[in-house]
């Protein structure tokens, strides 16, 4: 069925027109009227749609189940680029929201099979357990208001990348080799700077449990990109500290420590001990320190943010590296703010536009999905926004707070 046969009584419901010149802006380099067009149903189909998010039920609610077929192939076959689309996406949301930082986080989408791309057995650190899934991680434009993805990567295993007639039958170019997390990191930064060009932010991710936090640092060196890293405590660096003795009660000067043991950790462990010990009541205590990375003859200014428990009941020690050495401690808990308001936001992407219930096994057919479903993510917070400048109460729509939301003019 084309698209001028879809019917969808558009004319008779104006809460569409501003979603109508949205997708207009965000799939403009769609070349094809018909795939402009279906972009526009499956996002009204991901807004809309209750329950499950699958191509049979957005049809279904929409009133065109014989078009089922249509959407399939506008997803999974059909070549439109989904780069470009990005591109358009990413400027459109900084120019709407001024990102004050940019996300790098994972999704993660559990699967029975092992046939859609991708798919493999992980151990996921933030759910601390293996499943079998997928992995994509995205880049977000992140400000205190919203965090908005832009951008993603699937990740592949072995299995996928030494198996050549799996990723031809799932259609994965032949020189795409992004195995890692850090890995898709930076190749979702080049891309960002190159394609998007917008004004570059702080870049932030929780490289807890994951491996090459050493690699994604030294690329963003070699970038010269600001950072905001949450490490694991495993990692290790050098206590840098200027005029600290060759030997002290913490160890000789310039050896290699993981960061549960470097100084400033070692001094907030006692600290709690004893504050703990004479009644204090108090969550955490929190220090900056000069660090750097091993083996480095000429190191960058690095300051390492430690936070330790009063208590074991307060939770663990946790570690953020940064090279922001000008900024004060108030900024950087800004910047852990922002992070706080992207965890809460990521779960609901995640969970309410479509993400979970995708049934493709393509590796086109992955990325389109990622990116309609961002598109539609972005849309809801253009709209929440809107709705705050129009002085409506955040409660009234959801938007506001993580899930899809009635239409609302962002024009």
């Amino acid at each position: 069925m084309s698209w001028n046969l879809v019917t969808l009584d558009r004319a008779s419901d104006t809460r569409f027109d501003d979603l109508s010149h949205f997708s207009r802006k965000v799939f403009d380099s769609v070349s094809r009227a018909d795939q402009r067009g279906w972009a526009e149903v499956y996002l009204r189909g991901l807004l809309t749609t209750k329950g499950k998010k699958s191509l049979r039920n957005i049809a279904e609610q929409l009133g065109i189940s014989g078009s089922t077929q249509s959407l399939q192939q506008f997803i999974n076959q059909s070549p439109w680029d989904w780069r470009r689309v990005e591109t358009d996406l990413s400027r459109e949301i900084h120019k709407t929201f001024m990102p004050k930082a940019w996300i790098l986080d994972d999704v993660v989408v559990q699967k029975r099979g092992r046939c859609s791309v991708g798919v493999d057995q992980f151990y996921v650190p933030k759910m601390r357990k293996s499943v079998n899934g997928q992995i994509g991680m995205g880049i977000f434009l992140s400000s205190t208001q919203a965090s908005t993805p832009v951008s993603w990567r699937i990740i592949l295993s072995d299995r996928w990348l030494d198996d050549k007639k799996l990723a031809e039958k799932a259609y994965v170019p032949s020189g795409y080799g992004i195995q890692t997390a850090w890995q898709a990191s930076l190749s979702l930064l080049d891309a960002m700077r190159k394609d998007a060009a917008l004004p570059e932010r702080p870049v932030l991710a929780d490289f807890r449990g994951l491996r090459g936090a050493d690699a994604l640092i030294r690329g963003l060196i070699e970038r010269e990109m600001d950072y905001f890293i949450e490490l694991d405590p495993s990692v290790q660096l050098v206590d840098d500290r200027p005029n600290r003795p060759p030997y002290d009660r913490y160890g000789p000067r310039g050896d290699v420590r993981s960061l549960t043991d470097l100084a400033a950790a070692q001094e907030l462990k006692r600290r709690a001990k004893a504050k703990h010990s004479h009644g204090v009541q108090r969550t955490s205590h929190l220090a900056m320190s000069s660090v750097r990375l091993p083996g480095s003859g000429h190191p960058p200014a690095m300051r390492l943010l430690t936070e330790w428990p009063a208590s074991a009941r307060h939770g663990e020690p946790r570690f953020w590296l940064t090279n922001l050495t000008t900024w004060s401690l108030r900024q950087l808990m800004q910047l852990r703010s922002i992070w706080n308001r992207h965890d809460a936001e990521v779960r609901s992407f995640q969970d309410d536009y479509g993400v979970r219930d995708f049934e493709g096994r393509s590796f086109i057919g992955w990325h389109h999905q990622m990116t309609m479903a961002s598109a539609a993510f972005a849309f809801s917070k253009l709209g929440c926004m809107r709705l705050h400048a129009l002085g409506v109460a955040s409660d009234s729509q959801g938007a506001c707070d993580g899930s899809p939301p009635s239409f609302v003019p962002i024009a």
